[in-house]
């Protein structure tokens, strides 16, 4: 939905707000506007998303500070602000990708480019997360391991591919999710939503400079 979204807008920046997200910070578009005026070198940027109900900031943990501004590996889509020019025709997501972790494709891609994703947390939009999950438990888990491994394996470098396959194999052990039930839930997912089309590897030279940037924990 979001890649025809992009290429069905016509300014110069696009907002994505998720439909359980409020804006809580007055005159919100004006200051994003000028902020990214400011800082070419930006080229996804998300608010500080805060959740009332947990006391709790929803914002990528992996982040550094750099003249002023907070550089993250990864933003978050529930409510961002997206340069549409940047991508051309080429898409902002995966196609087939389902439950999450799209940002961290799209982020990967920008920095290969030579540019960068921030968060700007002077201006702030609260989540009131809905009652109706799409999936919960186990499911819910091995949607997120599932998909954070399909991103890495569509841009990671080729000579890094056997050491997250082993993460991947290894995360899903931690959680309970090794049975042939699981074995076979992967191969379908994969089959689904793995497509050559979508890949976008990095450079071997941006793999290392993430992990010095962002630490070995956060990349792997």
């Amino acid at each position: 939905g979001r890649n025809i979204a992009l290429m069905l807008c016509k300014g110069d920046y696009v907002f994505f707000l998720d439909d359980d997200a409020v804006i809580a910070s007055p005159d919100f578009f004006e200051t994003y506007y000028h902020y990214m005026q400011e800082n070419d070198n930006i080229i996804v940027s998300s608010p500080k998303i805060y959740e009332p109900s947990t006391d709790s900031i929803l914002n990528s943990k992996h982040f550094y500070y750099k003249d002023g501004l907070k550089y993250v590996l990864s933003y978050t889509g529930g409510a961002h602000i997206i340069r549409r020019n940047f991508f051309g025709n080429s898409v902002l997501y995966p196609s087939n990708l389902k439950f999450g972790s799209e940002e961290l494709y799209a982020s990967i891609k920008i920095r290969e480019a030579g540019y960068y994703v921030a968060d700007y947390d002077e201006l702030v939009v609260e989540h009131y997360p809905s009652h109706i999950n799409r999936c919960g438990g186990k499911e819910r888990d091995f949607n997120f391991i599932f998909n954070q491994y399909l991103i890495k394996r569509l841009t990671y470098p080729l000579i890094i591919q056997p050491l997250i396959f082993v993460l991947y194999l290894l995360r899903r052990g931690k959680n309970g999710l090794l049975s042939h039930e699981w074995n076979k839930r992967s191969k379908e997912y994969m089959s689904d939503r793995f497509s050559e089309d979508d890949v976008s590897r990095m450079s071997l030279r941006l793999w290392i400079d993430l992990v010095k940037k962002f630490g070995w924990k956060s990349i792997l």
